[in-house]
């Protein structure tokens, strides 16, 4: 079962103060809180891996969906153009939720890794706020 990071303070056999260094720093004492990370289980590595494993499958379908199928279905069903900013927007959202709950795992576990893919998921963020941004902008120009 996880430790909480005072615990695992407590159990090297350092006061709970100095939790923080057994958790590796300020900078990961902050990141877990900003993340509601509060139990540490190195255990659950491997559920990190295939959370992010998913994260990288759905961000593809997306991409695949967003811009080879729907710019290649939109002139033969033109139904399809009503759906697909929609259907863009919900995969980004499900993408998103996704991002996050494998960033968790990644810190919950406590990966060696997890400061690297924090910043791989920020950029993928950052690539899912623009695409957000340009269906908002369609949606509105539809309007």
């Amino acid at each position: 079962m996880g430790t909480s990071v005072s615990e695992q303070g407590q159990l090297a056999g350092q006061p709970a103060s100095d939790a923080a260094n057994v958790a590796g720093g300020r900078a990961d004492v902050a990141m877990r809180r900003v993340l509601r990370v509060s139990v540490v289980d190195r255990g659950t590595e491997l559920a990190a891996h295939r959370s992010f494993r998913r994260s990288l499958v759905l961000s593809g379908v997306r991409c695949v969906v967003s811009y080879v199928l729907i710019p290649l279905l939109v002139p033969v069903i033109s139904f399809f153009g009503v759906v697909a900013t929609p259907i863009s927007l919900l995969l980004c959202v499900f993408a998103a939720v996704n991002g996050v709950a494998s960033v968790r795992r990644f810190w919950r576990a406590d990966h060696r890794l997890k400061w690297m893919y924090t910043m791989f998921i920020g950029i993928v963020f950052v690539v899912l706020t623009v695409a957000v941004t340009g269906d908002i902008a369609k949606l509105a120009a539809t309007v």
